[in-house]
Formats: structure tokens, C-alpha cells, sequence
């Protein structure tokens, strides 16, 4: 497809059960002006099997790429992208979930003016098998628009971090201009190997192009909880010497690094004290 509105990119490896049902959420919603990119780093098992049966059923709208060795998430992030068509971008995990009409709602968003934008989504964590909803609503915010420079400015560090710092890591519910993430990741790719090197892209571009974020409420994405590869708690490891140190570089004052980094620590704490509790409990 010559230049879509819509790209969903998916990066996978190793999971042919969870990227089919997430296909075929997105195959029932998928619209004339979008395209779907796999990036499959290599995988070792059926999914290239899986693919091609849906490639058959939409031969004009998805891209398969198969890398002949796995490089890794960040690597297979950067692949995606650059297999990609769309003038937008929505990073969708392998083994995530759309919920009905989550589709329209961004194309909707995406049509509704002619200027560039960041859209950001809600989305619900489901256990692992998708049957049951542990969490409703994992951001708990009415639908709004806004820049980072006006959020730094009119919230609070810690309102900050519950919203978009524990968020970011969560690829699915970002949908970007191509474009801007072509003109930023080069800079990014030193964190390529800490995996999610998409924050750091984000980040960039959210502070040097000051673009409106639209923040969705409805939560249209589904998340599968106690799913995660053990690398993909690696940025949370890194958060305050990485991360942050790069908002800093770019520009994110000091101040509110400083409280941003006690609200993460808060928020460790508070998460390893119940843990403790919990096993006193037991």
C-alpha cells in the first residue's frame, strides 16, 4: 500500500498463539487507508505459518519481514518503523489486544485536523489467558489534550510520573507521526540493548517538537498481565540514570528530574512494602 494514513507495527518473536489472536482483533477492524508490519526477529516456531494464513486474507495490507537472526527487541523496534509506510505509527505488542472500535477512534482522532499530533490511549490489564479484567482503567484521567511543556508546568512531578513515566514503557497505546521518530532515533539508538529504545524516541520527540498529545480515556487496548520476558523490566532498572538523564540532556530542567526520580522512588517502595506484606501475610 502507497503511502497509508495508518501503520500498526508489530514487533514479535516467539509467539504465534498471541499474535494471531492480536491479528485478528485488528483484522476486523482494519480500514482501507492502514497497513500492518510485522517485524519477526527471527522466530524459531510457526509464525511465519501464522502470518501468511492472514496474509491470504488481507494480501494488500500486511507486510511480513523476517530477519534472518534475532537482533533483539530494540533492533526489531527500529525494523518495524522502518518497513513502515503510514504517516502515522501505533507500536502494537505481539500478544496485545484491541478492543472494538479502537481502530475508528483513532482514525477519527488522526482525521480530525490536519496538524501533527501524539495520541495516547488507555488500556485495561486482563491475566494472561484474557478472560478476566484485573484492572479497568489503568490510567484514571478524563480525555484531554495537552503538550508536555504545559503538563511539566501545570502538574505536579508526581502526576507527571503516574501518568506518562510508568506508561511509557507500554508501546500499545502510542500512536506518533513516522516521520518524527525517523528524525530522532539515530540519537536514541545508544540506549539500543537496555530494550524500549520507543521512550527515548517519545521523549524526544514530545520535548523538541512540543506536539500535542490526545489523551484517549476509553480504554481500547488490552494488555495481558504476568506476560512480561524478563528484559522488559530492564528499564525500569535504568529509569533514573537513563531516562531521565536524557530528559535532562534535552532540555526537562533539573528541578523536576529531581522530583521525578523521588516519585519513582516512592513508588518502588511502595510496591516492594506490599509485596513484604504480602508474603508476611501468607
Amino acid at each position: 500500500m502507497k503511502n497509508p494514513l495508518l501503520t500498526i507495527a508489530i514487533p514479535t518473536y516467539n509467539r504465534p498463539l498471541f499474535l494471531d489472536k492480536a491479528l485478528e482483533g485488528i483484522a476486523e477492524q482494519i480500514t482501507p487507508e492502514m497497513e500492518i508490519v510485522i517485524s519477526d526477529d527471527g522466530s524459531k516456531d510457526n509464525t511465519e505459518e501464522i502470518v501468511k494464513g492472514w496474509q491470504t486474507k488481507l494480501p494488500n495490507q500486511i507486510i511480513y519481514y523476517k530477519k534472518p537472526v534475532n537482533e533483539r527487541f530494540d533492533k526489531n523496534l527500529i525494523t518495524a518503523i522502518e518497513k513502515a509506510s503510514g504517516e502515522y505509527c501505533w507500536f502494537m505488542s505481539d500478544d496485545d489486544m484491541l478492543v472494538p472500535g479502537a481502530i475508528k477512534r483513532v482514525i477519527d482522532e488522526l482525521k480530525s485536523d490536519n496538524k501533527d499530533k501524539f495520541i495516547l490511549l488507555n488500556y485495561s490489564r486482563f491475566d494472561n489467558d484474557a478472560q478476566k479484567v484485573t484492572i479497568e482503567r489503568m490510567m484514571e484521567f478524563n480525555d484531554r489534550s495537552f503538550t508536555l511543556e504545559e503538563f511539566l508546568s501545570t502538574k505536579s512531578p508526581n502526576s507527571f510520573f503516574d501518568f506518562f513515566g510508568k506508561n511509557i514503557i507500554y508501546m500499545s497505546v502510542f500512536i506518533f507521526p513516522r516521520k518524527y521518530w525517523l528524525k530522532y532515533v539515530d540519537e536514541c539508538k545508544k540506549y539500543s540493548g537496555i530494550n524500549f529504545i520507543h521512550c527515548f524516541v517519545f521523549l524526544h520527540i514530545l520535548k523538541k517538537e512540543n506536539l500535542p498529545i490526545r489523551y484517549i480515556s476509553k480504554p481500547y487496548v488490552l494488555y495481558r498481565s504476568g506476560n512480561i520476558r524478563a528484559w522488559g523490566n530492564n528499564i525500569w532498572k535504568d529509569f533514573n540514570n537513563k531516562f531521565l538523564g536524557e530528559a535532562l540532556a534535552i532540555g526537562v530542567s533539573r528541578k523536576i528530574i529531581k522530583k521525578m526520580q523521588y516519585a519513582y522512588r516512592f513508588d518502588q517502595f511502595r510496591i516492594k512494602a506490599k509485596a513484604a506484606i504480602r508474603k508476611i501475610w501468607k
